[in-house]
């Protein structure tokens, strides 16, 4: 992995980075952006077990 690149969406930040040249966005970020407001609730029940990294 590399450092996160940070992009703004309406006042937000969502991080992202790249791993093996496919950007994958925190889930944390993008949880936020959408309105959740428990975001670790939000993850696991929308994102599938094969698509989560963790945290490193």
């Amino acid at each position: 992995m590399n450092t996160p690149q940070i992009f703004n969406f309406e006042q937000n930040e969502v991080r992202t980075v790249l791993v093996n040249n496919e950007p994958y966005f925190v889930g944390k970020d993008v949880a936020s952006v959408l309105g959740y407001s428990n975001t670790k609730d939000a993850l696991s029940r929308h994102v599938d077990l094969e698509d989560k990294m963790g945290s490193r």
